[in-house]
């Protein structure tokens, strides 16, 4: 791989050692890869001996690493967090804790800023309904690959209150991190869509151990819109701590968008974007180029919605009785249902 090719080669040697921890072991199996000895896989490491095109493939698919991306310079790297990631052992538990403490943990500035699309409530704001999160933690554990013993069990709000408290406490972790920076939310008009099919289909296959608490879940969906709304009217953040300065909060809202939840990081020092494919499964990348198409994507959505936030009273007001209205729509739905 001479002339530019040389560089391929010397990133891919850069990208997989900063994946591995010890050098040693995956230089052995490097070695073992390509059928060669310590010296003529150094001399390859040196520069001394170009690396063959077919041997850099041969590296890049052991090690999962596009040679496209190294060829762009830029790290196109997309890590997956998902269930089949973890230890078959793992529950939706230690799950939770590793989404929502991978953001609350991410270290940035004073200059971070937020942006957030979504066709669901953010999840930091089921922090403010704990009986909305109970039935959420419900419909992902059943979304997800667990066993089919944990599929048969049934959704008592109760129970899940009295069991939950914890998880609940990392979500509001989550609420607090999330507060703590400037942001800018794309709201659709379906973004309640995904959680009023759950609570449809859920209650049409008796997946409620008490149906009274279907009516509870739908109130509480109502109330949680109506105080996150309230956020909306003051264009400001809660503040986390009494010392803090409220942070600006702008909301958007678009009548067209089909959107995937997309939260990207902004900041001068670290960029990340994380992008929810199956609730709540997510993937990152902290690529350059993803940074900068999902920043102009924004700007465009910002541009083609309509503000929400701060003095925009009457428009708020309309949209706030447009999710009021699906919520209704899909409690009588709910209640014609269960009344057959």
């Amino acid at each position: 791989m001479p002339g530019e090719d040389h560089d391929i080669s010397k990133l891919l040697f850069e990208e997989i050692e900063r994946r591995h921890e010890g050098p040693m072991h995956w230089k052995k199996v490097a070695q073992d890869l390509l059928g060669l000895g310590k010296s003529a896989l150094y001399n390859r490491l040196r520069g001394q001996t170009p690396l063959l095109l077919s041997e850099a493939i041969i590296l890049a698919n052991h090690f999962h690493i596009s040679l496209d991306s190294l060829r762009a310079n830029d790290h196109f790297i997309i890590a997956r967090h998902s269930a089949q990631n973890m230890p078959k052992h793992a529950k939706l538990e230690y799950y939770l804790k590793f989404l929502l403490e991978q953001f609350s943990q991410e270290t940035y500035s004073s200059e971070t800023k937020l942006y957030f699309a979504s066709n669901d409530l953010p999840i930091f704001y089921y922090a403010l309904s704990p009986e909305l999160f109970a039935f959420k933690l419900f419909a992902w554990g059943i979304a997800m690959p667990h066993s089919e013993e944990e599929r048969k069990h049934k959704f008592s709000l109760s129970k899940s209150l009295k069991q939950n408290g914890h998880l609940l406490e990392i979500v509001r972790q989550g609420l607090n991190a999330y507060n703590q920076y400037p942001s800018v939310e794309i709201w659709p008009t379906k973004i309640l869509e995904n959680t009023l099919n759950q609570l449809e289909f859920y209650s049409r296959t008796h997946q409620f151990e008490n149906p009274e608490e279907i009516e509870l879940t739908y109130e509480a969906l109502e109330k949680l819109i109506v105080h996150i709304f309230h956020y909306f009217d003051m264009g400001k953040k809660p503040c986390v701590r009494e010392s803090d300065n409220s942070q600006e909060l702008a909301v958007y809202y678009n009548e067209i968008i089909q959107v995937n939840s997309i939260l990207l990081v902004d900041d001068p020092a670290f960029k990340k974007v994380y992008c929810v494919f199956d609730s709540p499964h997510f993937l990152s990348s902290s690529s350059r180029w993803l940074e900068k198409y999902t920043k102009l994507w924004f700007q465009y959505l910002m541009r083609s919605s309509s503000l929400l936030s701060e003095n925009n009273m009457g428009l708020r007001n309309e949209v706030l009785e447009k999710y009021k209205k699906q919520i209704r729509q899909s409690r009588d739905k709910t209640h014609r249902i269960l009344e057959l």
